[in-house]
């Protein structure tokens, strides 16, 4: 038991070490005596400097028109601009300057700027040109204190604080809130300045306003209610005379009238008049109750300044406050009654206390302090890589180095759009996998939207598409990228859902199944139908896939680009035969008559052949794929197919421009004929079509030759890809030779 009640004491004795080590140090501010950087470090009155916040509230002067009104105006947009008016206020009063970087890191933000509010004044903070001053204050820029629950007692006087006032929304607890006769829930976030003093310096500050002369009712009205608190608090006894708070709030946010300036004293409602123990002050422990109805004081203030006449709850257990009476003498004993209660049961409800808050954003005061012969300029600042290289923040500027420029396994991705009405870009760092960055490479078949085997690739969203080979600065990545856009899949799988401007490129035998091109970029449309000849009595199918091909009229070859040679592919056409057009051939009869035929590619055992027929099921004048384009699948009477002549390196092309002989060019195109497979005894090694003729519409002679160049050149790149295999093939196999004969060497 000795020893339990040992280990209980030394617990307690170390709680209230920590607790009073911790209890002074959370944080500090700035006082307004000294400004600027250490380049135009100088010392002033802080009244000329409250006077100047004075004069842009009166004067309803915006305040970010400069710097940063894109900010404003994004701001604007989702709610309100109260954090960018805020922050430039308080550095404009400290005359720091904000640099181009400052702007940029603030701006790229956008409308998430209340989110990461915290971060932004650390990052401001840590700026260079803040070091004078942080020296000057006694500041510790390497601890940035977010002070969830203000706590009035801990805050030094005659200082500069940016505060946050607002509520917590409590779907159980419901409050709302009555202004200009309108019941709404009383839900709301501010930020503004606030500068904490005492009756003394508000006296101060209201003197140093009194030889203007103005007759701007604002101002007068301003001035009215400084004077009321002053008066208000000389009749009280001289200790809240002398220690008590008063706070000047500076709100510099709202655009046009709603800007205000305004004091809360220690008699406001509710008055903190009985538990104000000025021997107590900085006593936080004793003092909880001080703190939470200055917290509430704060923000009743505020309701009441924009014109909020009234507080009260949907299910009734509160009686309705009445904002406009609060500090108003009752006459009739029973009101006075009624209204103490009123008052106290809203002060004593804990969901109340709770919905309110007020926080501060404050940097740690040094502890030790600095001593006086040391140089501001040795101040030691947190890096750039704490605010730079996250998750949502610029990308560091390691290019010249070669450095990462995002921690972690986030991305760089450049140019991002903050403000589709600017044409600032900004380069952000984001998490993989999104829109725009490398996809994810899994092992795993969770996420089986694309695939390259052995390994998955993935994006984080189902309608994210990994698109393989993407040039970006100079090297290919698999980058993710929305569905129906260039390049991707289809929306779905029956071809629907690109972007305006492109087409469903469909090929139902690929892992893809379909992906969204621009036209201009197809040489050969596939379309689903099935393709049948009579064989024996029997229709059979001549298309594996159920596809036929055929030349795309919107086609425009870039002549400064190649080909994009998967669409299709050449395994792709291989399944489905390719319509080349309606010409004309020589019978090879005594008569030689030259004869209409539709000209088609078929593909069997890895050999291309060329087809003429004549369709059975077409309409009789009909021409064109647009008669193959009917109802029911299309059934072709062959009159001959021939062997295509294999490419080689001997016979780089298997078509030429004009007859055999070369002549016509610009009417005959000739096919070169394979003569070991039969057609030597018909005394054919060329096919010579002609693609004009006075009694029949022919098909135009470019489709022939651009969906002709198009097959010759997929196949010129299967035939480089074979002969690349065969050389490493060989090589692999010399090394092998090489490796058992002299391994024992």
């Amino acid at each position: 038991m000795l020893k339990y009640l040992c280990f209980i004491i030394l617990g307690i004795v170390l709680f209230l070490l920590w607790n009073h080590i911790n209890r002074f140090s959370i944080g500090n501010q700035y006082d307004l005596s000294y400004t600027g950087t250490d380049v135009s470090f100088t010392q002033g009155d802080p009244n000329d400097i409250l006077k100047d916040l004075f004069n842009k509230v009166v004067n309803r002067e915006e305040v970010c028109s400069r710097d940063f009104a894109e900010c404003s105006t994004i701001m604007l947009g989702v709610g309100g601009d109260c954090q960018i008016n805020t922050i430039v206020g308080l550095y404009g009063a400290l005359n720091i300057p904000f640099s181009p970087d400052d702007k940029r890191y603030i701006n790229s933000f956008g409308v998430n700027l209340k989110t990461v509010i915290e971060d932004v004044y650390d990052y401001l903070t840590n700026r260079p040109s803040m070091k004078k001053l942080l020296f000057q204050n006694n500041l510790d820029p390497q601890v940035y204190w977010y002070m969830a629950q203000l706590r009035s007692n801990l805050l030094p006087k005659n200082k500069l604080y940016p505060v946050y006032l607002g509520t917590y929304h409590r779907p159980d607890n419901k409050f709302t809130k009555t202004k200009e006769g309108i019941t709404k829930e009383l839900l709301y976030g501010h930020n503004l300045l606030m500068y904490k003093t005492d009756l003394g310096g508000l006296r101060s500050f209201v003197s140093s306003l009194l030889p203007f002369v103005d007759v701007l009712e604002r101002r007068q009205s301003i001035l009215t209610g400084l004077n009321a608190s002053i008066q208000l608090l000389e009749r009280e006894d001289a200790n809240i005379q002398t220690n008590g708070n008063v706070c000047l709030m500076i709100d510099l946010c709202p655009a046009g009238p709603g800007k205000k300036f305004y004091a809360v004293t220690e008699l406001d409602y509710p008055s903190t008049v009985a538990s104000f123990d000025s021997r107590r002050a900085a006593d936080v422990e004793s003092n909880v109750e001080y703190n939470i109805l200055w917290k509430l004081k704060l923000n009743i203030a505020h309701e009441i300044q924009f014109g909020t006449t009234s507080f009260n709850t949907t299910d009734g257990r509160l009686p309705e406050l009445d904002l406009t009476q609060l500090n108003q003498l009752q006459s009739d004993p029973d009101d006075l009654l009624r209204a103490r209660q009123v008052k106290r049961a809203w002060l004593n409800d804990e969901a109340f206390q709770d919905l309110l808050s007020v926080k501060a954003y404050l940097p740690t005061k040094k502890d030790p302090p600095y001593t006086g012969d040391y140089n501001p300029q040795n101040v030691q600042l947190k890096p750039p890589t704490k605010f730079y290289g996250k998750l949502d923040r610029l990308c560091l500027d390691t290019r010249d180095t070669g450095a990462a420029r995002c921690n972690d396994d986030l991305y760089c991705k450049e140019g991002i759009v903050i403000n589709p009405d600017s044409a600032e870009r900004y380069d952000m760092c984001v998490e993989r996998g999104t829109e725009g960055t490398p996809c994810i490479r899994n092992t795993s078949d969770l996420y089986m939207w694309t695939f390259d085997e052995p390994e998955y690739w993935q994006c984080s969203e189902p309608q994210l598409y990994c698109k393989k080979d993407v040039l970006l600065d100079g090297s290919k990545i698999n980058m993710c990228v929305e569905r129906g856009t260039e390049g991707a899949t289809c929306r779905d799988e029956l071809g629907n859902g690109c972007n305006p401007g492109l087409d469903c490129l469909i090929d139902y035998n690929s892992r893809d199944r379909n992906l969204c091109v621009n036209s201009r970029d197809i040489v050969l449309n596939s379309i689903p139908k099935i393709v049948l000849k009579e064989q024996d009595g029997v229709l059979i199918q001549i298309n594996q896939s159920g596809l036929i091909y055929a030349y795309n009229p919107g086609f425009r070859k870039d002549p400064r680009m190649p080909y994009r040679y998967y669409l299709p592919s050449l395994n792709q056409l291989k399944q489905g035969i390719i319509y080349l057009g309606d010409y004309q051939k020589q019978s090879t009869g005594m008569s030689k008559r030259w004869q209409q035929r539709s000209f088609f590619l078929e593909w069997d055992n890895s050999r291309c052949y060329i087809m003429y027929c004549e369709p059975i099921n077409r309409p009789t004048g009909s021409t064109g794929i647009q008669a193959f384009v009917t109802e029911g699948n299309i059934v072709l009477d062959i009159k001959d197919r021939l062997e295509i002549i294999h490419l080689s390196e001997h016979f780089p092309n298997f078509f030429q421009l004009g007859k055999n002989d070369a002549t016509e060019t610009d009417l005959y195109v000739t096919i070169l004929l394979n003569d070991t497979r039969g057609n030597a005894s018909k005394g054919m090694t060329y096919l010579e079509i002609s693609t004009s003729s006075r009694i029949d519409d022919l098909t135009p002679e470019y489709h022939l030759v651009q969906a002709l160049n198009y097959v010759e050149v997929l196949l010129g790149l299967e035939q480089q890809k074979q002969r690349e295999e065969q050389q490493g093939l060989c090589s692999a196999i010399v090394a092998g030779v090489a490796s058992q004969r002299f391994g024992d060497l």
